[in-house]
């Protein structure tokens, strides 16, 4: 409707907040600015298991995609990939949310100093305090704000980004400050949504996760929030993303073109997550566990997912990938 603007299930999602006396939490959504929508939408901490990513073995595919080992996450991947026999490396992070990421590369030994921020008050508090009772405050620098606010021109060996690259915008400028951030050879290490902007997901992305949906029984297809049964996935409304955080996936379709233009790439490892990340939106918390049932669901949405990559009919929707500044 309306090329996609608003869509059916954006009717049916505002009459269910209505129903649940949500009404005045919209209004204030719809009088804040684009700045205030975003801060707002990102004060939790903690948040029920909803996304595909809090899956286990999901978790251990995007590590056996990455380094062909399910037990070796991407931080250790990177660590011996391209910073064997580094020290007193230096990085920032933006949109660092709870910390946790930063945290682990920390933990590597390579680093005397990550700089990160976010404009969540809330969750900068968490990182302090958890960099705080892991003895790492004096490597872990966190603050309020956002990238422009914080960051040292040509100050920083690496630059990550962890799910948070694909809120900035516009895109272009906001490379442009990365790449000013690096020293010459810096480098840009992203793991990232780099998939349709705004959500709007593809007629053959979407017709593949409605047929592996469907094929779940109702049992492991019942909504956290509300115990009913996931029905179908259709992309959300551009209205809808707007109001809820406008910086939600604004350009994402650019990032990799962006960066190919821009730096140097020195690696792009496909993860995945085209369909799983849609097929499991919601629906999470029953996969957290793996009977037997979850586990072979699981396998068949994967198989499903590289046939098609492989084929060409979709692509990932998720990368891991390291860029270089250009020494000159």
């Amino acid at each position: 409707m309306f090329n996609n603007w608003i869509g059916f299930h954006d009717l049916l999602r505002l009459w269910d907040k209505l129903m649940h006396g949500e009404w005045r939490r919209a209004l204030r959504q719809v009088g804040r600015n684009a700045r205030e929508r975003t801060r707002c939408a990102w004060q939790h901490t903690q948040g029920p298991p909803l996304n595909a990513w809090n899956i286990p073995q999901l978790r251990r595919r995007w590590n056996q995609r990455i380094s062909g080992d399910g037990g070796i996450d991407h931080v250790e991947y990177i660590r011996r990939r391209f910073l064997q026999e580094k020290a007193g490396l230096t990085a920032f992070s933006p949109g660092c949310g709870c910390g946790g990421n930063e945290m682990r590369w920390a933990r590597t030994g390579l680093f005397r100093r990550i700089d990160a921020c976010d404009l969540s008050a809330p969750r900068i508090d968490v990182a302090r305090q958890a960099a705080g009772k892991e003895g790492l405050e004096g490597i872990l620098n966190f603050q309020v704000g956002n990238m422009g606010s914080m960051a040292v021109a040509g100050a920083y060996d690496l630059v990550i980004t962890e799910g948070a690259l694909h809120h900035f915008y516009p895109m272009r400028r906001a490379l442009a400050g990365i790449r000013d951030m690096l020293k010459p050879g810096g480098l840009l290490v992203i793991n990232e949504f780099v998939g349709p902007s705004r959500f709007q997901w593809t007629r053959q992305q979407l017709r593949a996760a409605n047929e592996l949906l469907g094929a779940i029984p109702e049992a492991y297809r019942r909504r956290w929030e509300d115990g009913r049964v996931k029905k179908r996935i259709d992309a959300p409304g551009r209205l809808r993303m707007l109001l809820a955080d406008p910086s939600e996936a604004a350009e994402s379709s650019l990032i990799l073109p962006l960066l190919k233009e821009m730096f140097l790439p020195l690696e792009i490892r496909e993860k995945g997550g085209t369909l799983s990340c849609l097929v499991f939106h919601g629906i999470a918390h029953h996969y957290l566990q793996e009977d037997e049932t979850a586990s072979g669901i699981l396998s068949a949405c994967f198989a499903r997912e590289d046939q098609l990559m492989a084929s060409g009919e979709i692509s990932s929707d998720y990368v891991l990938a390291v860029f270089q500044k250009p020494q000159q």
